[in-house]
């Protein structure tokens, strides 16, 4: 398999006797390897969808504010609701960006989970 530059960063567990002893003894904790993923990509579409609805509502809010009694606290409370959606747009952004780095990690995971697996079921048939 092809590697590329974001294998360097990503890490490559080494499947030991130890590991094998490991998850013999905790095999609930197998699905665990992967399962911290999907829950990631879930809360950043939340924010996402919450940023959107900051700077909307800001927007929004703000056209119909506009020429009706001018409030230096309405329009500043507005603003700081404004710059605070950006400001989630752009950790959501970052988290988005390192949530596919880390796609490569669970493909890989999964294939570690796999591998386990197998070694596992070798391991009872030898003994059996």
């Amino acid at each position: 398999m092809k590697e590329d530059f974001t294998d360097y960063l990503l890490d490559k567990p080494k499947i030991t006797p130890e590991v094998l002893k490991y998850y013999e003894k905790h095999p609930e904790e197998i699905e665990l390897i992967t399962d911290r993923e999907e829950i990631q990509m879930g809360i950043i579409r939340s924010f996402f969808i919450l940023a959107l609805m900051l700077v909307a509502g800001a927007k929004v809010l703000t056209y119909f504010f506009k020429g009706k009694t001018p409030n230096f606290w309405i329009d500043v409370v507005l603003e700081v609701v404004f710059e605070v959606g950006n400001a989630i747009m752009g950790g959501v952004l970052a988290a988005f960006i390192m949530e596919r780095l880390q796609k490569k990690q669970y493909e890989k995971n999964v294939r570690y989970k796999r591998e386990i697996l197998r070694l596992l079921k070798e391991r009872a048939a030898n003994q059996g």
